[in-house]
């Protein structure tokens, strides 16, 4: 009965759960990565959603530019730095970041 009880939960699981938004942008499924990205923020309660025309960094060359744009500004001393670069860039929201 355990067992039963076990495999019927894990079934349930896989069926309710969605595909990693990560896994589906890497294999060319940008709309369906948001859709999963605004369920997931849905189910933990978030108003926040993420728009159909959002940009990703996509390339992980592109991804170490920008964080080491903003490292140099954290260590210049700007402490209110936002993410104006990959916004800028990638039309992405800026969101005031801060130590």
């Amino acid at each position: 009965m355990a067992i039963l009880v076990g495999t019927a939960a894990l079934v349930l699981t896989v069926v309710a759960m969605p595909e990693s938004p990560r896994w589906l942008l890497l294999n060319g499924k940008k709309e369906q990565a948001i859709k999963n990205l605004n369920y997931i923020a849905w189910f933990n309660g978030s108003k926040q959603r993420i728009p159909e025309t959002a940009q990703f960094v996509e390339d992980l060359n592109e991804q170490n530019v920008v964080v080491e744009n903003l490292e140099k500004r954290r260590l210049e001393g700007d402490t209110t730095f936002a993410m104006e670069t990959a916004a800028e860039n990638h039309n992405i929201p800026q969101k005031k970041v801060s130590d």
